[in-house]
């Protein structure tokens, strides 16, 4: 070691090996240290524990590192544009029934998207860009009951969709122009469709013609006596909002890293020989 010491290619090595460690938590994928600081345990009554939200810029796909229990995960916020067959791949979320992925910059979902989310029974993909939905998005979900795609501004022709299951979806405040009846009936178990605030809708019209066509089918508008704001599908109850609890989150992993870092730090200055 002492040699080493002495030996300038030796030297240079070692703090190379120092820059490298210190540098490792921004390195590229997530930035481990970004991905950390994005997600959080997010504070639901409902699911204490087992509720998780990634927001932000710095998430750009689904992250890897999940817990096998949650039941709700919420994507909030992030650059993720795209959700196909391989984003939710290789992860354990069998028992992940509450998923909501809003207020991003999601513009597509393609076939078979959420197909390893065998217990889904809530989506929310609303406040998004979202212009391209798959007929077969949610062909797996044999579990699946709500559907929000709320605030899409971007959707202007309902979408075509194949589901036995779905019984309540809200497009509301999307750019809707008419509603095609034999898009409605492929959803076979539809009950509550809400098209309230689509401007270039005549939705009083549109309700009469579905309903005489289909007499189980509740729709719903806004002037109707039965709108109400599309509810948040995250769970049921919420706690207060989790700035308070994320912010701490954050401090708490930059307190951690600069730990970490000074730890090495004093480590590799030890071994070189310089004063710490």
């Amino acid at each position: 070691m002492f040699f080493c010491l002495r030996s300038y290619r030796c030297l240079e090595m070692l703090t190379w090996i120092f820059v490298f460690l210190v540098s490792l938590p921004w390195i590229s994928g997530g930035t481990l240290m970004n991905m950390n600081m994005s997600c959080g345990w997010y504070p639901s009554l409902d699911y204490e524990r087992v509720a998780m939200e990634c927001s932000g810029p710095l998430v750009t796909k689904v992250p890897t590192m999940l817990s096998s229990d949650l039941k709700l995960l919420r994507l909030t916020a992030t650059s993720i544009t795209s959700l196909d067959s391989t984003s939710f791949e290789g992860r354990s979320l069998a028992e992940l029934t509450t998923l909501s992925v809003s207020g991003g910059a999601l513009a597509g979902v393609a076939a078979d998207a959420f197909c390893p989310l065998p217990a889904l029974t809530k989506l929310d993909l609303s406040h998004n860009q979202l212009d391209r939905l798959d007929a077969l998005s949610f062909k797996c979900n044999k579990h699946l009951r709500t559907v929000n795609l709320s605030d899409n501004p971007s959707l202007h022709h309902l979408p075509l969709l194949v589901s036995s299951s779905i019984e309540t979806m809200y497009i509301e405040n999307c750019s809707l122009e008419s509603v095609d009846v034999a898009v409605v009936k492929r959803m076979t178990a539809l009950k509550t469709l809400s098209l309230s605030g689509n401007r270039n809708l005549h939705c009083l019209s549109e309700k009469e013609r579905l309903e005489e066509a289909l007499p189980d089918l509740s729709v719903i508008c806004e002037d109707s006596v039965e709108y109400r704001p599309s509810p948040p599908t995250t769970g049921g109850r919420e706690s207060p909002p989790l700035t308070r609890n994320y912010v701490g989150n954050y401090a708490s992993q930059l307190q951690q890293s600069a730990w970490t870092i000074t730890v090495v730090a004093v480590f590799v200055f030890t071994i070189i020989g310089f004063p710490v």
